[in-house]
């Protein structure tokens, strides 16, 4: 009997109560004996709802409670009938009550496990349309499950799509399918799916497939697909509403824009397609060109600062007036926009006032502010609340100009490894003042690594048997590709030193500042010894040539390795 009911309670429909004929049979069994085969198959009835039935393992549990008590009611009940001698049909009766209250319970807790709301007491009519579409929900939430998408989105997608849960399974699985094979996958259709539940209607192939199309056109690949849905999911609940091909066209025709810019755009920014061109974003050309801005810069703005196209003409005034207004010329503000178009997306009351504070008050005003917003406007984009006033502080020891020089050159490398750069060229024992000489001079040597400094100072201090010092009039030395200049050319002087073909040492002047055509004639052409020596020097970075590379291997190779020619002078 045990086995019977809880086969039933399993949702196993060839077992039914027709008649109360086993029942009373099954009451001279004793009520110890029918607990523990009630028991032994309520405790497996988890498993077998999850593992058989391919129930939600939640789900399974929670049947599996509630038939425990279910079977603590049935013996209670033959206990009851057996003390009163109720009749059989009475008992029957009794069970066919708990069952029909079990197979609605199987329905409720469902629907809870995907997160979808129950009706009230008072809704009877709601509650049988949930229960008549039941198989259809276990359907769809099985297969959207195996797309990724969380059990308990499920439940609110089939609550604010009426399609998804009024139509044919068939149906419901096909668009899913579509989607998925069409570039729809993984997160961006759990975020489709959560946040824009309204768009899945059988009529959204007819506006992604040429959308798709489109973005294939213009070379954005599925992963980038991706990240479009799962950020800008809202697209497609707008492609029937917006002409995006004007505005694709008004991108590529009128602005010139190459695909790949484009591309650009729309990976970053594909809400641009939103937007109303004729409106929005021909005002901000011809505001652009009011500012002497050439087309061509206007296509490179749109493309390497896309957000700018959400900015009101307003907006982007206020920022080009505020840079004025610190003294740029019309053809600096030019400059800074062709460089650094990002400079349109920066906050002035937020952004850009903090930092023209904090530089003031490190001293740098008037030109020195001018020309470092100029030559360095990514400025703007270092953190003003903590990076800025820490890396000021510590750069402070430059003064004013070399302040400024530091932050021109030095920014763009990353602030961690300027400060590197400074802090090691303070333990060769330069000040303050003598940096800020050597940068004055060259620049770029703080576009080195620390570890090119090390091995350059190394060599000049180990090999040359030169102090630190003399880098304060050669700054260049440091920046000089090592092998190809500094270590060939000292031990080409070098080898004619010790050969008696020159009466002094090495000089850095020697080594830094003669081009290499002039360098080979005077000091290598003449030697059939400096030959040999510079072919294999640059034969080692045969791998990487670049243009001076290549010329120099051509020039090397054209070269006869003869002693010196007769009426050749000794340099």
């Amino acid at each position: 009997m045990a086995l019977r009911l809880l086969s039933t309670l399993s949702g196993a429909s060839r077992v039914r109560i027709h008649n109360a004929g086993w029942i009373s049979r099954a009451g001279m069994c004793s009520l110890a004996s029918m607990e523990e085969r009630l028991r032994a198959v309520v405790d497996g009835l988890g498993s077998f709802l999850h593992s058989e039935r391919k129930m939600p393992a939640e789900v399974a549990q929670a049947i599996a409670g509630n038939a425990s008590t279910f079977a603590r009611q049935v013996l209670d009940s033959f206990e009851s009938a057996h003390g009163q001698n109720s009749s059989a049909e009475i008992i029957a009766e009794k069970i066919q009550g708990h069952l029909a209250k079990m197979r609605v319970d199987k329905v409720l807790l469902f629907y809870e496990s995907i997160g979808m709301e129950l009706p009230g007491d008072g809704d009877p009519e709601k509650m049988a349309v949930m229960r008549t579409r039941y198989q259809h929900v276990v359907a769809v939430t099985a297969f959207l499950e195996e797309l990724k998408v969380e059990r308990k989105t499920v439940g609110n997608l089939l609550e604010k799509n009426k399609f998804l849960f009024e139509a044919n399974t068939s149906e419901v699985f096909n668009l899913f399918q579509y989607l998925h094979t069409n570039g729809v996958v993984a997160e961006g259709l759990q975020v489709l799916c959560s946040r824009y539940p309204g768009i899945f209607t059988p009529s959204i192939k007819d506006h992604w497939e040429p959308f798709l199309q489109v973005l294939r056109d213009f070379e954005i690949q599925e992963p980038a697909m991706r990240r479009l849905i799962k950020h800008f999911g809202f697209l497609l609940l707008e492609l029937p509403k917006i002409d995006y091909i004007t505005t694709l066209d008004y991108l590529q025709l009128d602005l010139n824009l190459e695909k790949p810019e484009i591309s650009r755009i729309l990976k970053s920014h594909p809400e641009a397609l939103l937007l109303d061109f004729n409106k929005t974003m021909k005002s901000k050309v011809k505001f652009l060109r009011s500012h002497k801005v050439h087309p061509a810069d206007i296509a490179r703005i749109f493309a390497r600062c896309p957000s700018i196209v959400g900015y009101s003409v307003d907006s982007l005034s206020e920022k080009i007036g505020y840079l004025q207004g610190l003294g740029l010329r019309p053809w600096n503000v030019r400059q800074i926009l062709v460089a650094f178009p990002a400079i349109l997306a920066h906050s002035v009351e937020n952004k850009m006032k903090p930092t023209v504070a904090f530089l003031e008050g490190a001293g740098i005003t008037g030109e020195k502010l001018s020309k470092l917003i100029v030559k360095r406007p990514a400025i703007f984009a270092i953190d003003n609340k903590e990076k800025l006033p820490r890396l000021l502080k510590n750069i402070a020891y430059l003064g004013p100009d070399g302040m400024v020089l530091a932050l021109c050159w030095g920014v763009a490398e990353g602030i961690r490894h300027m400060k590197s750069r400074l802090k090691y060229l303070q333990s060769l024992g330069f000040s303050g003042e003598d940096l800020v000489k050597m940068i004055s001079r060259d620049p770029r040597i703080l576009k080195i690594s620390k570890d090119g400094l090390e091995t350059k100072v190394k060599y000049l201090t180990e090999v040359m048997g030169l102090s630190p010092q003399a880098l304060l009039g050669n700054p260049t030395f440091l920046y000089s590709h090592f092998e190809r200049r500094i270590k060939l050319r000292y031990e080409v002087l070098k080898l004619l030193h010790d050969r008696g073909e020159l009466s002094r040492e090495p000089q850095l002047s020697q080594m830094l500042y003669m081009d290499n055509k002039e360098f080979m004639a005077r000091y290598v052409n003449p030697y059939r010894p400096c030959v040999t020596l510079a072919k294999k020097h640059y034969r080692m970075f045969q791998r990487k040539p670049d243009g001076d590379h290549l010329f120099m291997m051509k020039y090397l190779d054209e070269q006869k390795e003869s002693p010196l020619p007769e009426g050749t002078s000794r340099p």
